[in-house]
């Protein structure tokens, strides 16, 4: 989340912190509007839920749950710098929803795709 943030605001955005932790101790930096939860992993709802679309940057569990219940509530997925197996399965629950980037660059243009 970090490097997403500092991104961010690299080019000029004003940037969200949706924390799982009860306080703001393990923050990054660049984050200007942190959103205390206390909810642990139970964020990755408020993380789906609160997007427009969703842009997944590689594969964990944790973001292979907030892809999935973006794809569950029927929120468009980016997927860039995912293995092909992760690739696949999301595709396969709603190829409709799941848009795969190749770099950056297609993952930006899917994006403004998607919100126009």
């Amino acid at each position: 989340m970090d490097a997403a943030m500092k991104g961010a605001k690299s080019a000029g955005g004003t940037t969200i912190g949706i924390l799982p932790g009860p306080d703001t101790s393990e923050i990054s930096d660049a984050v200007d509007i942190p959103i205390v939860t206390g909810l642990g992993s139970a964020r990755d709802n408020i993380n789906a839920l609160s997007s427009n679309v969703l842009v997944a940057v590689g594969m964990g569990p944790g973001t292979a749950a907030e892809v999935a219940l973006a794809l569950k509530a029927k929120k468009p997925v980016v997927l860039l710098g995912t293995q092909p197996e992760a690739e696949k399965f999301f595709t396969s629950l709603d190829a409709g929803l799941v848009h795969v980037a190749a770099d950056v660059a297609a993952a930006i243009a899917a994006v403004k795709q998607l919100l126009a």
